[in-house]
């Protein structure tokens, strides 16, 4: 993997465009993880899309019952523990490892490694289990970021929940909000939300993709996920949006590289 950084040392300035002109910038769904040895929300998937240029790398955060945020995907770990409902001794004595050999890593340990590298920290807050939950959760997220000194233009946050994306935006976080429902056009997430931008599965887009330009005339940014195919990561560069988020990081910056 180590090896990909130096192939692909000339491509950096493509993934890490800014601005529609220069095409969409690249988000490593997860990190970088579609390698061998990597794997989902590991700390190996995030440092490999730093080495290989991603503008931003997505990861999930739950918050445990204890408080603390844990780096994680599905709501319950394969043993069965649902993450927001233990503490994070409880958790880390009974969830299997990663792919990868990784335990799951705390928001803590994610920054740590991160260590205010160029590619921006894509955080998702999972939807907890009801708007007080949400809210909380945010909270705790956002206290975490500010201890570890993340400025406010080197992490976006997006979510699901309407309660979540409100409550950063409402908690003042000074970074990139964007929802990811599908559910509202831009100008209803605006409004309703107050968030920045939106952040929609690629279907919603094709239904919808008079919402790129309604967006852009508002101010807003539009990603699009997860995209996979070529043929889909050309569609939506054609369509002008601002990021694609994508397990194939390393072949987006490739194709941008050709086009440009």
């Amino acid at each position: 993997m180590r090896r990909l950084a130096i192939a692909l040392l000339g491509l950096v300035s493509v993934a890490c465009g800014s601005g529609r002109n220069s095409g969409p910038q690249v988000i490593a769904h997860r990190g970088f993880w579609n390698t061998a040895g990597s794997a989902k929300n590991s700390i190996d998937a995030l440092r490999n899309a730093i080495e290989i240029g991603c503008y931003g790398s997505e990861f999930d955060v739950w918050v445990t019952a204890d408080g603390v945020p844990v780096v994680f995907h599905d709501a319950r770990t394969a043993t069965g523990i649902e993450i927001q409902s233990v503490t994070l001794d409880s958790l880390m004595q009974g969830a299997e490892p990663l792919a990868n050999g990784e335990r799951i890593p705390t928001l803590e340990e994610y920054l740590t490694a991160w260590n205010h590298a160029p590619t921006k920290l894509i955080l998702e807050l999972k939807s907890h289990r009801d708007a007080e939950a949400d809210d909380r959760a945010a909270g705790i997220v956002l206290d975490a970021v500010r201890a570890f000194s993340v400025a406010p233009d080197e992490i976006e946050y997006i979510a699901f929940s309407r309660h979540a994306a409100k409550a950063f935006v409402t908690r003042e976080c000074g970074s990139p909000v964007a929802y990811l429902e599908g559910d509202l056009s831009p100008a209803d997430a605006r409004k309703q939300l107050g968030v920045t931008g939106i952040d929609y599965q690629m279907n919603v887009l094709r239904e919808h993709p008079e919402w790129i330009d309604e967006a852009h005339d508002l101010g807003m940014t539009v990603n699009v996920w997860t995209v996979v195919a070529d043929d889909d990561m050309q569609h939506f560069t054609a369509a002008a949006v601002d990021q694609i988020t994508t397990d194939r990081p390393d072949a987006l910056i490739e194709q941008l590289k050709v086009e440009n």
